[in-house]
């Protein structure tokens, strides 16, 4: 999903040359995404954090102007379900942009806390975080009503109370 967040990167730089993506995590295609982003000429685009502390996530998200996540449906059908880092990033009022999978529309209303695009449409996406950096006033309401979402459905200690219980109940003879 991130070589389909580098290319509408590419895209939106074009329009915003200025644009910076920070990939926050290490993992196996760390090599391969720094290649991409040299092959796309957007090497000076795109941050490669690895693994941050707590606190510099909170920072990072903190100053993002939006949340760039395109999850896609990999070939062997495996799927993400809600990514926690989309419901961190709307706690902490930035704005998600994502794709139309898995349970990830439950989480983000279109238009209303955040944007959704088809999977693997960089020209869409592109659009998608263009729009966030244009619309001062769209921008704000998004930030709030993520937030909000985040509250008033996904709150972490409820879901924690939740799963304690379902537990619990496991354990019982």
């Amino acid at each position: 999903s991130l070589s389909y967040a580098l290319e509408a990167v590419n895209i939106a730089t074009e329009e915003m040359p200025a644009l910076e993506y920070h990939i926050i995590g290490s993992g196996d295609l760390k090599s391969d995404l720094v290649q991409r982003a040299k092959q796309l000429g957007i090497d000076e685009n795109v941050v490669f954090l690895d693994n941050v502390s707590d606190q510099q996530l909170v920072t990072e998200l903190d100053e993002a102007r939006c949340f760039l996540l395109p999850c896609v449906i990999a070939e062997s059908g495996d799927r993400d379900g809600i990514p926690v880092a989309l419901m961190e990033a709307m706690a902490m009022k930035t704005p998600p942009v994502s794709t139309t999978v898995s349970g990830i529309p439950e989480l983000i209303d279109h238009e209303q806390n955040g944007l959704l695009t088809e999977p693997r449409n960089p020209k869409a996406t592109s659009k998608a975080i263009v729009s966030l950096f244009e619309d001062d006033s769209e921008w704000t309401q998004y930030a709030e009503s993520a937030r909000e979402k985040i509250i008033a459905e996904f709150n972490i200690e409820k879901e924690a109370k939740k799963l304690e219980a379902s537990f619990k109940e496991a354990r019982m003879p």
